[in-house]
């Protein structure tokens, strides 16, 4: 506590996101803050927003916070903060009072690191035709997608405030676990292991968002008669019970190629 308090002195800033199930809104706590103030029951507040921040829902239960509202007591229940935003940051604030100082103004120089602890695509998969499968990997689906929201969303707050965004990512052709959840302590370690390679490589870091690299634009179709064109590493595709489907040839015979144009390349 006094860590956080003295780093929060030193104007440094922890922040930590959770999603308060019932009014169904992203929450931002000012850890340092409520480390500075040091009340009775604050070392165990923020234990307790730190549970709730790793509660995944239907995983782990929720964390109950006590709050006060005009005096009167309420309990709220808090989850994963990624429910709601799977990334978060809070621009810099120039009071109104300074904003006629063209420095105070001025955010240009300033630098925003993203680092993501994922990839930013879902790699494809087999999902067997039942329906609880195929609902959970519509779910896995969203959060993909919605991070790669948050991350645009960040990339134009900075290109509006004149800052310089960054962001990192696990690669594509890194072969992991296809869940998020899978907890076993050889798949999240090769997963550390994978980013700290990334972050010390000649280029641990992209200045663009998501949907604008290579290979990530959108597919667009005119039609279901394809010619098939890699996208991306061939890997294998994760199928039933973890076993691993090899990448087929790509064409087999020339008379097979259909006359369609092209699909744009997504991966």
């Amino acid at each position: 506590m006094s860590e956080l308090a003295e780093a929060h002195r030193e104007g440094r800033r922890l922040y930590i996101g959770t999603t308060e199930q019932e009014g169904r809104r992203f929450v931002v706590w000012d850890i340092g803050a409520i480390a500075l103030r040091n009340g009775p029951e604050d070392r165990a507040l923020i234990v307790n927003i730190l549970l709730g921040s790793s509660a995944a829902p239907g995983l782990f239960p929720s964390a109950k916070i006590s709050v006060t509202v005009d005096g009167i007591p309420y309990t709220e229940r808090h989850v994963d903060g990624g429910v709601s935003q799977a990334v978060f940051f809070r621009p810099p604030f120039v009071a109104p009072d300074q904003r006629s100082n063209l420095a105070a103004r001025d955010l240009g120089g300033a630098k925003v690191y993203v680092v993501l602890a994922g990839k930013l695509f879902a790699d494809p998969e087999v999902i067997r035709p039942w329906s609880l499968a195929q609902a959970g990997k519509n779910v896995s689906t969203l959060i993909y997608a919605q991070t790669r929201g948050d991350l645009q969303r960040m990339y134009t707050v900075c290109l509006l405030a004149g800052m310089d965004f960054h962001m990192s990512a696990i690669p594509p052709e890194f072969k992991g676990s296809s869940s998020s959840a899978d907890f076993k302590p050889v798949e999240m370690s090769a997963l550390f292991e994978e980013g700290r390679r990334v972050i010390s490589s000649s280029k641990p870091w992209r200045t663009i968002p998501p949907g604008f690299g290579a290979g990530e634009n959108v597919l667009i179709r005119a039609g279901p008669s394809l010619t098939h064109r890699q996208r991306g590493p061939l890997l294998p595709i994760i199928g039933p019970s973890g076993t691993l489907i090899q990448p087929r040839s790509p064409i087999l015979h020339k008379e097979a190629l259909p006359t369609a144009p092209l699909e744009p390349s997504s991966r």
